[in-house]
């Protein structure tokens, strides 16, 4: 083994702020060192050297201590052990960060082990090395940094004469470098720090600038552009306005010494300002868009300015505004001349072979020349003092005249200013005039309306046919008869059913020619005309009795409205003919109108004029009736009576105990009363405590009810009284007395039984009356309402609801009251038509077979509903004493 010898010297690289440094090996047993030194990836300003340590023996390195001089000490951590080499040098590194450039070198120094012979360490081979680093290995360029650029945006237009704000934008600062700012430049002084990053709006100053610059922190050196300047100015936003002369409308003649009014429209422009002013160096003051009159021969004085932050195109020489006079022309309105129409007198037949002049009149017109063209030019013709009459003697010719207005006078536009007038030749006056047929229309049923239209016929002639026509009604063939002129058009009136002859008669100097006629029409009569009138029936109705009540609700009848009709009544016509008879007031179209029930009401309707009944009925009558008293039944249930009896106290101590009557309950409309006369009877309103004897109850019915007597009430003649039959019963009730209070008697006890079937589709709903008892059914007063059979067994009952009291008779009573007749059972039942029969159809004429009714099977309660009185033991008394 040879121990490993450090020589040579060190070998440094430089290259990109990073220095590369290392030493040479000696020996077969080396632990070579070396470093490099670079700038921080992270460009915070630090340097960092990576140190390497290299082992080139095929035996593991163990490195057991270090060393570091210079200029100062700075911790390191290196690895312990390097793997031995077997074909290429194994090695290890580590790194050491340098916030700040060293003022002195800083050196390693490594102290590797070798082991030959295993893990005896006693064959060992140590060897120490180092490498030292300068500070000028350490470069300056890791502490360098180029400041962002602030941005500066001027002011831009926002419209005319108007701009934004400009502004500039300052980016952040950092930890090697910050901005300051200032607007006045004062040699070095007058920054100050930006407060913040972003964007900062500054007002315009004529001229106005600011100054950014940046500055250095922390030791760090700055590149690239450090200080910059911006003036701002402001931006010119001057637009462009146009001028344009306002349209003008002159005055003109409009007719006869009419005149129309001058006018001017001021634009509206953009940028542009028109001002008015009386005088061209007047004051201007504003004028609105709008169109304007002008007096007749005046001068509007009007210029162009340009709204604030605009400049004009077009100007006065030398002057900021656009000047536009307008000048309006004098019309004089007694210059306005409309040319009076020249006329022509055309030639015609006066006679036969007798033709008539023809000639053409030039007008005299103040401020007009009238003109006849000769063929060649125009000639001037006619006079200043009166119309000229020109004859025309060529045949055929044709005349040219045309109107001018005079010096100083005007036509109005649109004046007919040219004729031309052609004269025919009229040959020898016996020409051709051709006919029209005339046309004619029948008279028909009105569609709308009542009535017919009337018939009429129309002559189509014009003027210059040369005929004219005439009309006759008693002609046989158009040639006899008497006949008068018609005028030409029409529509001219006819006669229904009478024939009307037409025939052309030629003018003087012409013949009929094509269909020269004569035409003849009869008018027909369409009938009557008559349109449908609708009528409705009558209501009659008899007088009833009141339904929920006493009384009788009177008989009535009700006239309905009709279309085009109308009524009348008679309370007398035997035959609906004859008798008195009055129209129906319309008034009382559908208002009941009561009756006596002798009434016999005949009422007929009569159709409108224009209208017809058709086969309308339009009689009706009725004979009304009287319903009779009316008078509502209402039951007259028995008085309560209670014997006189013995009741015998805990020490068997028997006393008599007065009998009673008391009014029944349950029977409105009836009024009681207790005494031998009626006349002399006093009131029963409640229970009377009386001495055994014969009593008489009296029952008196309300007004517009009769009595329905039960339970031992019989009707009594009211005699002379003011009473109605049917109105008043009595009933004479028996107290007896008890026996002696001395032996005791069994009294029996009767237990009373009421069962209800419901109604069927097929039958009657049931009740059933009977008691527990065999053979005490005599013991029970029973009370029914309304009022029914008592008797014992089952009973057909009416729809509606039931009540059914039970009293126990003398000498019986209910479990617990001793018989003395105070307790009163009672039940309620309600019988109602079952919901689901059916009835059974008869398809013969689409209605339902009177009397005929199907059965829907409904099953209603099945059996009866029982209530009874439990059964007791009768009361026991002592008789005696």
């Amino acid at each position: 083994m040879f121990k490993k010898l450090i020589a040579g010297a060190a070998t440094i690289a430089l290259a990109l702020g990073m220095v590369a440094l290392t030493a040479e090996t000696a020996s077969a047993h080396s632990n070579d060192v070396s470093a490099t030194v670079a700038c921080n990836p992270a460009n915070d300003g630090s340097w960092t050297v990576t140190w390497k340590i290299t082992n080139d023996y095929n035996t593991n390195s163990i490195v057991t201590a270090t060393s570091e001089t210079g200029g100062y000490t700075s911790p390191v951590t290196i690895p312990t052990a390097i793997a031995k080499s077997s074909s290429n040098p194994h090695s290890a590194t580590f790194t050491q960060n340098f916030a700040t450039k060293p003022a002195g070198d800083v050196k390693l120094t490594v102290t590797s082990y070798w082991y030959d012979n295993g893990d005896d360490k006693s064959a060992t081979y140590h060897q120490d090395n180092s490498f030292t680093i300068h500070p000028s290995d350490f470069s300056s360029d890791c502490q360098k940094v180029t400041p962002g650029d602030p941005t500066f945006n001027t002011a831009q237009c926002t419209g005319p004469g108007t701009y934004g704000t400009a502004s500039y934008t300052v980016p952040a600062a950092t930890t090697k470098y910050k901005y300051q700012i200032r607007f006045t430049s004062a040699g070095n002084s007058g920054w100050s720090d930006v407060a913040a990053a972003g964007v900062t709006n500054v007002a315009i100053a004529a001229n106005g600038y600011v100054e950014v610059r940046a500055v250095t922190l922390n030791g760090w050196t700055l590149t690239g552009t450090t200080f910059w300047k911006k003036q701002f100015t402001a931006p010119d936003c001057t637009y462009n306005g146009h001028p344009t002369k306002p349209t003008i409308v002159q005055a003109v003649c409009t007719g006869d010494g009419t005149v129309s009014t001058g006018s001017y429209t001021i634009p509206d422009l953009e940028g542009v300002q028109y001002k008015i002013s009386t005088s061209a160096n007047g004051t201007y003051t504003d004028i609105a868009p709008a169109e304007y009159s002008a007096t007749n021969g005046s001068t509007i004085y009007l210029r162009a300015y340009p709204k604030t932050g605009y400049v004009l195109d077009d100007t006065d020489a030398n002057q900021g505004y656009k000047s536009f006079p307008l000048v309006f022309t004098t019309v004089d309105s007694t210059k306005c001349n409309v040319p009076t129409v020249p006329t022509a007198s055309y030639q015609y037949c006066v006679s036969a072979g007798n033709p008539s002049d023809a000639s053409y009149t030039i007008p005299t017109d103040t401020g007009i020349q009238y003109q006849i063209w000769n063929g060649t030019t125009w000639v001037n013709v006619g006079s200043t003092s009166s119309d000229t009459v020109v004859q025309v003697t060529t045949f055929p010719t044709q005349i040219k005249l045309q109107a001018v207005a005079k010096t100083g006078y005007t036509i109005p536009a649109g004046s007919t200013t040219s004729w031309t007038f052609d004269f025919a030749t009229i040959g020898d006056c016996v020409n051709d005039a051709t006919p029209v047929a005339p046309s004619w229309t029948d008279s028909v049923c009105e569609i709308d309306d009542i009535g017919a239209t009337n018939p009429t016929f129309t002559v189509n002639g014009t003027v210059g046919d040369h005929l004219h026509y005439e009309v006759s009604t008693d002609s046989t063939n158009g040639v006899d008869g008497t006949w008068t002129s018609v005028p030409d058009g029409g529509p001219q009136l006819g006669a229904v059913g009478v024939k009307y002859w037409i025939k052309a008669v030629p003018d003087a100097g012409y013949k009929l020619v094509g269909a020269t006629g004569p035409w003849s029409h009869l008018f027909t009569n369409p009938g009557d005309c008559l349109d449908n009138a609708a009528v409705a029936d009558p209501f009659f109705v008899d007088e009833i009795c009141t339904l929920n009540g006493p009384g009788i609700d009177g008989g009535y009848y009700t006239i309905k409205a009709g279309e085009n009709a109308h009524y009348e009544i008679s309370f007398d016509s035997t035959n609906g003919t004859d008798g008195t008879w009055n129209p129906v007031n319309p008034l009382t179209y559908g208002v009941k109108q009561v009756t006596n029930p002798s009434d016999h009401v005949w009422i007929r309707a009569i159709a409108d004029e224009g209208f017809t009944l058709g086969d309308s009925v339009s009689h009706w009558d009725h004979q009304f009736a009287a319903v009779g008293d009316c008078l509502d039944k209402t039951p007259v249930k028995p008085a309560i009576v209670v014997d006189q009896i013995c009741v015998v106290d805990d020490s068997d101590h028997g006393s008599f105990t007065s009998g009673s009557i008391t009014p029944p309950t349950g029977t409105p409309h009836v009024t009681y009363s207790l005494g031998d006369d009626f006349a002399t009877a006093v009131p029963l309103t409640a229970k009377v405590n009386v001495s055994p004897g014969t009593y008489t109850v009296w029952a008196l019915a309300d007004d517009g009810y009769t009595l329905d007597p039960q339970g031992g009430y019989v009707l009594v003649d009211p005699s002379a009284r003011v009473i109605a039959p049917g109105q008043l019963s009595k009933q004479v009730v028996t107290i007896h007395k008890a026996e002696a209070c001395g032996d005791l008697i069994e009294h029996p006890t009767v237990t009373p039984k009421v069962t209800f079937q419901e109604q069927k589709c097929a039958a009657s709903g049931t009740y059933t009356l009977g008691v527990e008892e065999t053979g005490l059914y005599a013991g029970i007063v029973w009370t029914i309402t309304p009022v029914l059979s008592t008797s014992e067994g089952t009973h057909n009952a009416p729809t509606g609801a039931v009540h059914i009291e039970a009293r126990p008779a003398a000498g019986y009573g209910f479990d617990g009251d001793f018989g003395n007749g105070e307790v009163v059972l009672t039940w309620d039942h309600v019988f109602k038509v079952p919901v689901d029969c059916l009835p059974t159809l008869a398809f013969t004429g689409g209605g339902i077979a009177t009397g005929a009714l199907g059965i829907s099977v409904l099953l209603v309660l099945g059996g009866g509903l029982l209530v009874a009185a439990r059964n007791r033991k009768v009361g026991m008394v002592k008789a005696g004493n």
